[in-house]
C-alpha cells in the first residue's frame, strides 16, 4: 500500500508542477518541445503507477531530450537517481 501512496503522491506532485510550468501561449496540443516533454512526462507517470520502472525512465529520458529544462521531468528523474540504479 505504501508503494501505491508514493506513486499517487508523485503523480499529484508532477501534475501540479506540470500545470504550473505549462507555457500559456501554446495551445494544448501544439507541436513543439514543451508539449512533447509534458506528454512524455505524463506517460512516465502512467508507467510509474503501473510499476514499469524501465518504461518510465525511458519516457523521462525522451522528455528531457525534447526539453532539457522541463522541470517536472527533471524532478522525477532526480527521484530515480536518488533511489539508485534499480530502475534500469
Amino acid at each position: 500500500m505504501e508503494q501505491f501512496s508514493l506513486a499517487a503522491s508523485l503523480t499529484a506532485l508532477a501534475i501540479a508542477t506540470a500545470s504550473a510550468f505549462q507555457p500559456s501561449d501554446l495551445p494544448p496540443h501544439a507541436p513543439g518541445p514543451a508539449n512533447m516533454a509534458r506528454d512524455k512526462t505524463a506517460l512516465a507517470l502512467a508507467h510509474i503507477e503501473r510499476g514499469e520502472k524501465n518504461e518510465a525512465r525511458d519516457a523521462l529520458e525522451e522528455a528531457l531530450r525534447a526539453d532539457a529544462s522541463y522541470e517536472p521531468a527533471i524532478l522525477l528523474m532526480q527521484d530515480y537517481r536518488y533511489r539508485g540504479p534499480q530502475a534500469k
